[in-house]
């Protein structure tokens, strides 16, 4: 199986899956993850079966670190990992080349350095709500 991270279709399944928050309930031989919305919808079922009673299900440690985990990474959790995962797009910011040259003339005096110049730059960013890296 192909394992490279193809952001695109993990943000599309994610999308497709029942939204909001996913919550995980412990019962006797079973883990069930819920919808904390939808009306609690019942999503899956995590089983530990073995075949000697007096093993007192071995399994259950793994069947509950399955059902946390499914229920952990629930669509919005998905969603805010891709974001924090996809670079930050690029901006064309040529439009701004006119008033970026006005800041940097109104900065200018006798003693202007080009320190100058750059704070009068991120002074214009900040003012117009620029997001920066």
């Amino acid at each position: 199986m192909d394992k490279t991270l193809d952001l695109d279709e993990l943000e599309r399944v994610a999308r497709e899956a029942t939204p909001g928050e996913w919550v995980s309930f412990d019962r006797d031989t079973a883990s069930n993850i819920y919808s904390a919305g939808n009306n609690g919808s019942l999503l899956a079922v995590c089983h530990s079966y073995t075949t000697d009673v007096s093993e007192k299900r071995p399994n259950a440690a793994r069947r509950k670190a399955n059902a946390t985990y499914i229920a952990t990474f629930d669509p919005p959790t998905i969603l805010t990992l891709i974001a924090a995962a996809r670079p930050a797009e690029t901006r064309d910011w040529s439009e701004f080349e006119d008033d970026i040259a006005d800041a940097i003339s109104d900065s200018m005096d006798m003693d202007w350095s080009s320190r100058d110049g750059a704070r009068a730059v991120v002074a214009y960013l900040k003012q117009i709500g620029a997001k920066l890296p």
